[in-house]
């Protein structure tokens, strides 16, 4: 029998983990895992004017989003270009999807986007209450879905952040193509009222097994994939988190624009986020300083296992000492610097 643990993240309740984190995190590498993303806060927007709205606020382009199915990951940022939010969209079913870490109700991004209704048609719905959500993830995940269920496009075929609709038994899904652990990975948005039907038949399915939290950040930060809360926060500009992919440099004006077009094309970020690969067995602290030369150069943000044993960080690193290849010190660690992604 599993043993499920639970924590409150973020204002949420999470599933840390059922019972065995290690297998866990083997399923999403080698395997195929069922995770609980009922933390991630589900609203819709709608309106003649929301996207519109919406295209003034984020750093991405909200107007290629027209096709059925499509969908982004972006940054809304303020007026000084820093984070608001990160956030991923979906075109489906004649409605727009917002996707968002927890936590992002009072003060985040759906404030941040009400704030700036004035006369416009556009409106934002919390549908937290009525629909839940469900991850897949591991090189099974595309498989088991497709055996389990029904769907207008083959899941493969997803271009990341992208969608579709369909049925697993007699319940409506969505489905949308999210890499966020460094492989394949499917969120769904379900009936709340047929979330422990459908997590019956995708457990029958292809040796799917549960998995938590622990596990699933793990995973992401071996990636080297940030993730809002955790590695960015509202002190951070997306250029610094090295998210050029989320944001759309020839689109039109949008809140704090000036900024991030400035940092682009004139100027280099004061500072970058990267991965640290550790030499040795230990782990460093979270919030270590970062050293070069016994100068205190950035500092530690996240730190997980490899599955072969290693340690890996992800900081931020000051201008002039974040070149791949950089070896630095985390108190009596070494470490070299690496690009983000794995």
């Amino acid at each position: 029998m599993t043993s499920k643990e639970t924590e409150v993240w973020r204002g949420a309740e999470v599933v840390m983990h059922w019972g065995d984190p290690e297998a866990e995190y083997q399923g999403i590498r080698s395997g195929v895992v069922l995770v609980d993303r009922d933390e991630r806060e589900t609203w819709v927007a709608t309106g003649q004017d929301v996207v519109k709205l919406i295209q003034g606020l984020v750093t991405g382009n909200v107007f290629t989003l027209a096709a059925e199915g499509a969908g982004m990951m972006t940054t809304a940022v303020n007026v000084k270009g820093r984070f608001v939010t990160d956030l991923r969209l979906l075109h489906i079913l004649d409605i727009l999807i917002l996707d968002l870490e927890p936590g992002q109700t009072a003060a985040g991004a759906v404030s941040h986007f009400k704030n700036h209704v004035i006369t416009e048609d556009a409106k934002f719905h919390d549908r937290r209450s009525s629909t839940a959500r469900l991850g897949v993830f591991g090189p099974g995940a595309a498989e088991a879905l497709e055996a389990a269920g029904r769907f207008s496009v083959r899941l493969e075929n997803l271009a990341p952040f992208h969608g579709t609709s369909g049925r697993i038994g007699a319940d409506g899904v969505v489905v949308q193509a999210t890499p966020i652990t460094g492989g394949a990975g499917f969120e769904l948005y379900v009936p709340r009222e047929s979330k422990e039907r459908i997590e019956r038949v995708l457990l029958r399915s292809s040796g799917m097994i549960r998995a938590g939290h622990l596990a699933m950040e793990r995973a992401r930060i071996e990636a080297g994939i940030p993730r809002f809360g955790v590695e960015m926060d509202e002190k951070i500009i997306p250029l610094e988190a090295d998210m050029n992919y989320a944001i759309a440099y020839d689109k039109g004006c949008y809140l704090g624009q000036e900024v991030i077009a400035r940092l682009d094309t004139r100027g280099v970020p004061a500072k970058l986020l990267r991965r640290l690969v550790i030499e040795g067995q230990q782990a460093p602290a979270l919030d270590s300083e970062i050293l070069h030369d016994g100068k205190v150069v950035g500092e530690v943000r996240s730190v997980a296992q490899t599955g072969d044993g290693a340690w890996v960080a992800m900081g931020y690193l000051k201008r002039d000492h974040n070149e791949p290849g950089m070896q630095v010190e985390i108190g009596e660690l070494r470490a070299v610097v690496a690009p983000l992604s794995a």
